[in-house]
This record gives C-alpha cells, structure tokens and sequence, in this order.
C-alpha cells in the first residue's frame, strides 16, 4: 500500500526544495537582487465572553458571545447543557458580538459553552486572522413559576462548585434511606472531614453521650428544606446509634473509584485536595466490610447518577427501580452459619456443607461459582473454591467435584458436567484439564445416539440429563469451549423441545411449560448461530416475559420463586432494551426478598435467607446470562502484576519516557496509556493520582489546545479528555482548557487531501490516524454532559465509518476516496468501542465482529506488523469484551438478539495474553521474557478485563447485528477476505513498541527542539524510506542555512506523542 505522507515526510520535502532554491540563489547573476517578501501578520489571541437572560426552564432564553479584540468575521456555537440547537450551531460574529435565541433547558446548573471559530487570512483579503477561542460558564435556571422540582431518590444534586480533580475535596451524602437524593457539596481549601461537611452547606448533630464528634444527624437545604436525618422519632442521639443503623464515614483519594471505610471521625480525618468523601446511613459493620455506598467516587466527581449517565435522555428514567445489595449478598454467601451454628456454611472456604454433615453439596458449590463470577465481588474466595475444585480436593467423606461429575465412570451426567465444565469457563480454568479429566470430550462422549429408559430420553439428550435444564446447560459449556459440532445434536434435541408458544418443558419428554427451563433454553440459543436459533430465541423470551407476576416474580415449583426471577432476568437481558421494565420490576421483586443478612428467600411467602436461592439469585441480581458471564482470575492475576511493573516503569512517580537516539523524551500518549491500565485494575490509586496531576500540566505541550504551535492535535485531545472522564474529572477544565470543546471544534468542514490537516471532511483536525478518529468519537461520547452528542449521521462518525474496509475491519491510515484499504486489528479494537457508544451502528460493528473473529488465531492471539502479538490481541479484546456487554444492555438499539455473543473469542484472547506474561510483571510484545512497556499497558488493561470503554463511562447504544452469516463463534485462525495482517506503514502493533522495524508508525517520541513538548504519533521514520527524518533534516541544513531553519520550524510541529493514538 502506499502510505500517507506524514508531517515529517512533507518537511523533508520541503527542505529538499529549498536546497535547490538555495543552490539557483547561488548560481544567480552578481548583482541580482532578491525578490521582496511579506511576512504574514501573526493571528491576533482572542479571548470569549457570553452572558445570559434570566434562564427558566422551558422559557426562551438569550445567550449573547462577545470576542475581543473585535474580530472581522467568524462564526460562533453555542452548547446549552450538552445539546447544540441548530439555530446556534453557526452564528454570524458582527461588530465582535453574536446572539443565540434558545429555549432554557430543566431547572438546576447548566453548562453553556461558547466557541468562536476564528478567522484564517487569505492573499485576495486584507483582514488580519484572528485566533479562535472558547469560553464555559455555568448558569442557574430557574424552575416555572408555581413548581418546586424535587430530585428523585438516589440521584447526585448539588455543585461540584470550584473544585476539580486535582484542587479541592468533594463530599456526598445520600438520603436514600429517607427517599432523598445524594447531595454533593465542594470544599476548595480542605482541612478535615466536619469542615468539609461545613462548608458545603451540611448541618450536623452529635449525641449527648459522645457530642458533636459522633455525628448522628445529617441535614442539607436540598432536601427536606434543610431537616436533619434521622428525626428524633426514629433516632434520639442519646446515645451512639447501633451498628444496625448509623451515619458511616467513607474515603476515595484522587484518583481512587474504590470506598474505603474511615478509620478516623470527620473532625480528626485530614483532608486534602483530589478527596472524594461519603456519608451513607444504614447497617455497616464496625470494619466497613458491609454497607458501602451505593454511589462511586466517580458519580460524585462527576455529578451524575448512574442512570443520567447511562442512557441517552429519551431513556432516561426519573429513578432507578430497587436493586438487591450485592456486596451483602456476597457477604451472605461467604459467612452464613450452618444449621449447628458452629461455622459458616462454606466449610474451609472449600465446598459447602450447610448442615456440618461432612458432605460436600458440589451442586450448591458450584451454584456460588456461578455467583461469584457474575458479580465479581469476592475473586480470592472465588479463587479458593476454584483451586479446591480443580484439584479435586475431597470432602469430609473423600468425595471430590468427580464424584459429583462421575467423570470417568458408566454414570456421568450430562448436566452435572456441563454445570462443572461451565464454571471453569466462566473463570478462565480450562475445561480440557480440570480436576483431571477433558470435560469438554465426556460431554462429546455423553451425546446419546438413540433413546435409553433412564438414561437417554432421545438421541441427541446427554447421559443422565432428564430436564431442560440438564441439556442447555452442557450446550452453553460445549459452545464456549468452542465444540459446536459435538454440540450440534444436543442443540437440535433442545429445539425439538421447544413448544409452539415458545416455552420448554422442565422434565424429558414433557408436556409442561416451565419458566427456569424456558430461561436456560433461551440462554443457550443465544450462543446457537442462524436465524432459525434467534427466531426460537425471541419467541422463549416472549413467552417467558408474559408469565411475569403482578409483583414483578415469576412462577416457580415454590410459587413465585425467586430463584425463577433470577432466571428470568438472566434471559430477559438477551433483549434487554425490549423487555426493560419487565426486568426492572423482576429487580425490584428480588430486592424485596432480601434480608437484613444480605439472603434471600426462596419465595415471595417465605421468611428468612435459603443459601440455595441466594446463589442462584446472585446472578439474577448482576443479571448476565450464563452465556456471557466470564471472569479470568489468571488473567486478573497477571494484569495485577502487570500493574505493578507498569508503577515500578515511572519516571520520577508520575510520566513515562521513550528514548531516541540515546535522550529520553517525556511520552505522554503512553502515560494516558498507563493511567487507562491503572484504573482497570483497581489498583495504585497514588499513581493514577500523579500521572494525572502529570497530564493535566502537559495539556499545552501535549494537545496545543490553543493553536500556538501549529495544533491544536485532536488525538491528543481526546486521548487527555478520556483520562479525565476515566479519572472522574471534568474534560472540560482538564489543565486549563475545555478539551471538549476545541475537539468539538475542529471536525473538518472541508477535505485538503492527503497529508493534510483535514483528508476529508468529518476529519479531527491534524489527527492523522483513524485510532485518534476513534478516540474523539469516544471522547465526546462519554462526556457527562454531551452523553448523546454524536448521531451515526454526524460527520465525524460517517468519517469513521468511510474507514471501515470492506471485510469489516479498519484501516489505520486517514485515506482519502479511491484508495486502497487494509484492515488492521488495533484499530478496529478502538472503532468497535468508540461506535458502540453511538446510536444506529449496529451493522458497521457488526462487520468489525465478523472480522475480529476471523483474524483471531487458534492460540487466542492476534496478529500485527510484529505477528502475534499482545498489543493486538489486547485491544481486539476490549472490543470483544465491548460487544459482549454491548448484546445485554438495556440501552443499545436496534432491539436484540442480533447476532451470537462472542463470549468464547473473548475468553480465547485473555488464555492468549497470559500467554505473553512475563515473570517479570509485564507482558512480552510476541514471547519471551523481557517485557515491553507500550504492550503491557494495552495487555494489563486487558487482562483486569475492563476496557477504555467501560473505563470512559460512556454509554452502550448500538449492538453487532449480522449482515449475513453469523461471524465464526471459535477462533478461526484464516485470513480475512479483504485484508491481510498490519503491514509496515500502518499503526500495527508491532510499530507500537520499539520493535525497529522501518517505516512503521510508532508511539515513541522523535527528539527535537523542544524536548518539553512530545512529538506526533507516528513519526520514527519516513513512509517510504525508514530513514530517521531528523537525519535527513540535519544534512539538509548542513548544506543549507535556509534548509536548517525550516528544519527547525518542521520539528517545532511535528513533536513527540502528539497524534494521541495507543502506542
């Protein structure tokens, strides 16, 4: 392919030039005299006002901008609370000022942003040009006269005042118990936690048995006019409240997502900028092992509930319905008593044993690893029941998960395999090798071909599987294994099952329609590809959801069963968006069976916690299905070391350095990178701290968000913007600047072609890499405030989808129309992520699905420049994982199920990255054990099993649909028909990571002048030559004096990291 000419390529160019004009100088007659030149004036700086008419909500509202010094021309564009109303997306600027007529959005403080355009000079025009400029400025809107706007329950009100990440300490406190809101407050000069309180607006109230210093009422003027909490009817604050119910103390430093309990009361804990603290009343434990808040340290940081924040504003809702607790639940799981109250049932942390009988309950054991994965809650305990069941370790009675199993006898059961097969899958154990047997090959074994009284029901049922449950169960184990043609009879017995209503019977054969087997049928035809199996699918769904009770449960053996909820819900979120309230009253129901112990009951008519429905329940509460659940503890092991290597590769605490000719350069595209991995594995809180603190002060050199040095770099931008909605921070005062805005600002209106600022229109302006196109749609789709800023049909996103070659995949180059197109596998893993955060995608990743999977290899990995390798399959990962998320979530459209879940794909990539990790901590780029810093922070962020993202926080909104054929459910290992691997000149994996390969773009920086500033992405070499450009450039003006100047101007522009792309 022929590469796009990089900045660098087209300053040697230039050089080249001006050499020969330099020699014809020389070679001039005597006495000739040079032509005379004007130096273009340099743009004037503008600076931005705007001011407002009295805002109330739903009233006309005026917005007047004014730029000084008064400009001639330019347009400006106004944002009210993340929404551009047509009418003001472009106004003329006259006599320096412009007017927007909008209408005044909800009550409450609301974001205007301002951005005047600026205007270029021209040869035909004898204006100056005049630099553009922003400005953000909050304003109170008023609510209608007559009305008082109540907050609903459990949302974030209040300011975040002047405070930001790095300056001042925020606190929330949550009146759920009392039906109120979370109030949020901002204290710029922190001191301790009771003048935290203080100073945003909280009143509060001792005992008289311990005073002022145990708080035991709490009161803010937003709610309930200022009335403390607990009233004295329920609380008298004679002396210190229970354990039971009691005003609890929680921290999360800078940078931090995670509670901690505090050690110290709010009059002793010192408090400092970047704190995020919390106040919630109820039942916690004198260790703060129970009892967190229901809020993350990010919703206060950002001021939005989790539900403005997950859903475009069509589908929004007033207040989240009830949710079950569960960190109680897990609590639950892990410390219940046995019947003799003498231990807890889960016996040595092993197997449980509820009646302390010495036998194991393998089945129950197995129940809680279902539970457990699903909810990620407790991955140690996970860890010890897993490790104990892998090595078949044996029970009171020397029985071990094979006797459970009967692996290896005449009577081993389809479904008990499958259930056990299935856990290991779900935990990243192999089901080739667990507990000493291939239980992937019984289950293959277990296939009946002709009908057995008492063992097979029909050909195609498993051995000793006589319910529906019993046969889905092995299908779902033997599909994720990647065994479809061992599954293939098994599936067409389960469809035979199928009644013409869409429900399945619960005993083999049967004639009954039973609600649990209906919801595991269903789960296992979500991983069946073909149209046939979606069409079985959404008429089990259908049928599943009208049996749904008045109180929100399902029918069961026990009545409404809870565990039938939990079943539902599992498979209701197949087509979560179809059957959202169905769903939302299913949780609700589950909440209300929960126990003050965090238990459950087995029905609506019971009274008290039953272990066996609380796992079972667990997952319904999470609500993935058993097809999608998956929780690699291995993989988790090795991001955590992972991590670790990455803290201990600091330079100075807080950057990353990349090292050129013998100097080493601040990289900081490869610290946003770090922060990214840091906060996926939820860990080292003080580092994230510093390296953000470390980019907020880079903003300038980084990004050039205002133009003074030939930006501003769009890639750097959005890269920047992410860390801050990643680290809870706002983007739109991320050091200094609104990264949002001027990234906003500088989509390109017109094409200039290739190697230009602007290939084509929808461009982000001097981007120069579709990873960086990518990483502004993301940028722009997670923002708080502009959560649905981006339609499939805004410019940027059709620029993005013009990328996508023809086999699904993306190219990594800005082409231009008529160019050629090779798909790369690091860039289609950030476009999948980006446009699942956009509206009406659903076929463009869709396409990308199909070809993800096709280039994935049988060991898991995928390909790049450098071959297999970590980076790649890093990133392909966190679109797979993407995607899986993306196919159970109550807000991506067009309705489910589109196409099968690539669950089993996702799981393969993570076997195959810990394949790559090193002892040392980190991960090899291809093998070996030295470990490369740019691939282990894709790898660590990876393997913790969260991506960019999840981690951005914004919203899912498009799911894969098929275009044709369903894309392969294994790895396939084959080359994609219409591109090959990452070749040289393309943002390949293997350009990413020093590996010294010529002509292949990298994230390392390339030395210049100004070693403060980092260079753009991309430029260890010439397209087409590999030869370092500085090298060029230095002989050039060792021939030419002129040559030299503009070499320096070229490398003024053209510094280290800017392109803000992955490497």
């Amino acid at each position: 392919m022929t590469p796009c000419p990089t900045r660098r390529s087209r300053a040697v160019a230039a050089g080249v030039i001006l050499l020969l004009a330099g020699a014809l100088i020389t070679a001039a007659p005597a006495g000739a005299k040079p032509a005379k030149t004007t130096k273009p004036a340099e743009p004037r700086k503008t600076t931005t006002s705007v001011s407002a008419s009295r805002a109330v909500a739903g009233a006309p509202l005026a917005l007047t901008a004014r730029v000084r010094p008064r400009p001639t021309g330019g347009t400006m564009r106004f944002t009210i609370a993340g929404r551009t109303p047509k009418t003001c997306a472009k106004v003329a600027v006259r006599a320096g000022s412009a007017r927007c007529a909008a209408t005044a959005p909800a009550a409450g403080r609301r974001t205007v942003t301002v951005r005047y355009s600026g205007v270029r000079a021209s040869a035909k025009s004898k204006h100056r040009a005049y630099r553009a400029s922003s400005i953000r400025r909050t304003v109170t809107v008023a609510a209608r006269p007559g009305t008082t706007p109540k907050p609903a329950a459990g949302t974030i009100v209040g300011s975040t005042g002047s405070c930001t990440t790095s300056k001042g300490a925020l606190v929330a406190v949550s009146f759920a118990t009392w039906s109120g809101p979370i109030v949020r407050g901002c204290d710029t000069t922190p001191t301790t936690g009771i003048d935290l309180l203080d100073t945003a607006g909280f009143t509060t109230a001792g005992t008289q048995h311990d005073g002022p210093q145990f708080l035991c009422r709490i009161g803010h003027a937003l709610f309930d006019s200022g009335t403390q909490y607990p009233k004295p009817a329920t609380e008298s604050c004679v002396r210190t409240p229970p354990a039971s119910a009691y005003w609890s103390y929680w921290l999360a430093p800078k940078g931090s997502n995670t509670w901690s309990y505090a050690q110290f009361g709010a009059y002793s804990q010192r408090t400092i900028d970047g704190d995020v603290q919390a106040w919630t009343y109820g039942a916690t434990d004198v260790e703060g092992t129970t009892g967190k808040p229901a809020f993350t340290p990010n919703q206060v940081r950002a001021g939005s509930s989790a539900t403005a924040r997950s859903a475009p504003a069509a589908q929004r809702r007033a207040a989240p319905a009830p949710r079950a607790d569960v960190g109680k639940a897990t609590d639950y799981l892990l410390t219940a008593p046995n019947s003799a109250g003498d231990g807890p049932q889960l016996k040595d942390g092993h197997y449980y044993d509820q009646y302390d009988l010495g036998f194991a309950d393998y089945g129950l054991t197995v129940d809680a690893v279902y539970a457990l994965a699903a909810s990620g809650s407790d991955d140690a305990a996970l860890r010890r029941i897993m490790a104990f069941l892998d090595s078949a370790g044996t029970d009171g009675s020397d029985r071990s998960i094979n006797d459970y199993t009967g692996v290896g006898t005449e009577y081993a059961g389809g479904g008990s395999v499958g259930k056990v097969a299935l856990a290991a899958l779900m935990t990243g154990y192999d089901p080739h090798a667990f507990a000493g047997h291939d239980l992937v090959a019984t289950l293959a074994e277990l296939v009946c071909t002709k009908a057995i009284d008492s063992v097979c029901a029909a050909p195609g049922n498993y051995r000793y599987s006589p319910s529906t449950f019993a046969q889905a169960l092995p299908i779902i184990a033997q599909l994720r294994a990647g065994d479809a043609k061992g599954a293939k009879r098994p599936i067409a017995y389960l469809e035979s099952l199928q009644h013409a209503s869409g429900a399945f019977p619960s005993v083999l054969p049967g004639a009954d329609s039973e609600t649990d087997s209906t919801g595991i049928a269903a789960m296992a035809l979500a991983l069946v590809p073909g149209a046939e199996a979606r069409t079985r699918l959404a008429k089990a769904l259908s049928w599943l959801a009208s049996q749904q009770t008045a109180d929100g449960g399902f029918p069961g053996a026990a009545g409404d069963s809870t565990n039938s909820a939990a079943i539902a819900i599992q498979a209701l979120r197949l087509d979560a968006q179809t059957y959202a309230t169905r769903i939302e009253r299913a949780e609700a129901f589950l909440a209300a069976a929960q126990n003050a112990d965090g238990g459950f009951d087995v029905d609506a008519d019971a009274d008290g916690s039953d272990m066996r429905a609380t796992t079972q329940v667990l997952g319904g509460v999470v609500g993935t299905p058993f097809g999608s659940v998956l929780d690699d503890l291995d993989a988790k092991d090795v991001g955590t070391s992972g991590a670790t290597y990455l803290v201990d590769q600091l330079t100075g605490g807080d950057h990353y350095e990349t090292v050129y000719d013998g100097t080493a350069y601040p990289d900081q595209g490869l610290t946003a990178d770090g922060v990214f991995a840091l906060l996926a594995t939820g860990g080292h809180a003080a580092s994230v701290s510093a390296m953000t603190s470390y980019l907020e002060k880079q903003v300038d050199a980084y990004a050039d968000p205002t133009g003074a040095n030939f930006g501003p770099y769009s890639g750097s931008l959005a890269k920047l913007a992410l860390v801050a909605e990643a680290t809870g921070g706002d983007p739109h005062s991320f050091g200094g600047a609104d990264l949002l805005a001027v990234l906003a600002a500088n989509v390109c209106t017109e094409a200039q072609g290739a190697g230009q600022p602007c290939v084509a229109v929808g461009d982000f302006r001097n981007n120069y890499a579709t990873v960086s196109q990518a990483l502004g749609v993301l940028a722009l789709q997670a923002s708080p405030d502009d959560g649905d800023h981006l339609a499939a049909t805004d410019p940027a996103v059709v620029r993005l989808h013009q990328l996508q070659c023809d086999d699904g995949g993306f190219a990594s180059t800005l082409r231009s129309a008529g160019d050629g197109c090779t798909s790369d596998v690091d860039t289609t893993g950030y476009a999948v992520q980006a446009l699942a955060a956009v509206a009406g995608t659903d076929t463009w990743i869709g396409a990308a699905q199909h070809y993800l999977q096709d280039r994935q290899r049988t060991t898991g990995l995928f390909p790049g420049a450098a071959g297999d390798n970590a980076n790649s399959t890093a990133l392909a990962a966190d679109a797979l994982q993407s995607l899986v998320t993306a196919l159970t979530s109550p807000t991506a459209d067009p309705p489910q199920p589109q196409t099968i879940t690539p669950i089993a794909p996702w799981q393969s990539s993570l076997r195959g990255l810990r394949s790559l990790a090193t002892p040392a901590g980190g991960f090899a780029l291809t093998g070996g054990a030295a470990p490369d810093l740019r691939a282990s922070t894709q790898a660590v962020a990876a393997a913790a099993q969260r991506s960019l993202l999840e981690l951005s926080g914004a919203t899912i909104l498009s799911l894969p649909r098929a275009a044709a054929a369903d894309p392969p459910a294994v790895p396939g290992g084959g080359s994609s028909s219409g591109g090959t691997p990452s070749g040289p000149g393309t943002t390949s994996s293997a350009a990413g990571h020093g590996s010294g390969s010529p002509g292949t773009e990298t994230s390392g920086a390339v030395p210049n002048g100004d070693s403060a500033s980092p260079v753009a992405d991309g430029a260890a070499g010439t397209a087409d030559t590999g030869v370092p450009t500085l090298t060029l450039l230095l002989w050039a003006a060792a021939l030419l004096t002129l040559g030299a100047a503009l070499s320096v101007a070229a490398r003024r522009g053209a510094r280290p990291g800017r392109g803000g792309t992955h490497r």
